[in-house]
């Protein structure tokens, strides 16, 4: 890391814990082989990267099934209302950890949170609700960064959003996302041809893919695509939701948003 600091070396493969320590004006590059457990783990660890307000690019690599290993952990550091029930009842013989270990099976991590947690509780039920809390908390900021993972709209706005920031202008128009649907010369106009009497003009798609829409219910997201009587979205919370676009039309529910 010394040397990698005294621009000795170009590049460095590290852990995110490694990364965290990084504090380099001219860093060009952050890319992520791993997908964050976080959009907050992912904004602080590509902050490493233009210190110096020169170009800087963050590249992730993803897979949606890169994130089964958050899961997994999300799903074994959690404590269920049964083990904060037994839990208690060992509390009440000991207040030692390594007994309270023997007797419950749970983990020295989880005694220690829980002996944490239930000097600020009133009651087993206040403690189990917590932990569930908690394991809900974490489930939501794993589908938020697979929200933004697979965003078709402009990514500095998603960012900026969770973090409860206005964006000054809707695009960046730098991003993959803001370049990939960068507005396109017009081409040159074509003679008209002629339309076969009592014809019809065909409707035009209430829905286009990457339109910005709002939910009355699902929130915010962003059409991914339109075809016959389904609509598929992206949902920034919610995501991916299949809609019968005939349903959503009839009872307004599904609006362009600003």
């Amino acid at each position: 890391q010394d040397e990698f600091m005294a621009d000795k070396y170009d590049v460095i493969v590290a852990t995110s814990a490694f990364g965290m320590g990084v504090d380099k004006p001219n860093v060009r590059f952050v890319f992520h082989f791993d997908v964050p457990h976080s959009i907050d783990a992912y904004y602080q660890e590509i902050g490493r990267a233009g210190r110096d307000g020169e170009r800087a690019d963050a590249i992730l690599f993803y897979r949606p099934e890169d994130l089964g290993i958050h899961k997994f952990f999300a799903g074994g550091s959690r404590i269920d209302e049964d083990n904060v029930k037994g839990f208690i009842e060992a509390l009440e013989q000991t207040d030692d950890p390594e007994e309270i270990r023997e007797a419950t099976g749970l983990s020295k991590a989880k005694i220690a949170r829980l002996l944490a947690r239930a000097r600020e509780s009133g009651s087993i039920e206040d403690l189990a609700a917590e932990e569930a809390r908690l394991h809900e908390a974490e489930l939501d900021r794993i589908e938020h960064i697979r929200a933004y993972a697979e965003l078709l709209d402009c990514r500095r706005e998603y960012l900026l959003r969770w973090f409860g920031e206005e964006p000054e202008f809707p695009r960046c128009e730098f991003c993959d996302n803001c370049e990939r649907t960068a507005i396109q010369p017009a081409p040159p106009p074509q003679p008209a041809l002629r339309q076969p009497l009592h014809s019809e003009a065909p409707e035009p798609d209430p829905y286009p893919a990457r339109t910005r829409v709002v939910h009355g219910e699902l929130g915010r997201g962003v059409v991914k695509s339109a075809e016959g009587d389904k609509v598929i979205v992206l949902f920034d919370d919610a995501g991916e939701k299949t809609l019968s676009l005939r349903f959503v039309t009839e009872h307004n529910l599904l609006q362009k948003a600003s």
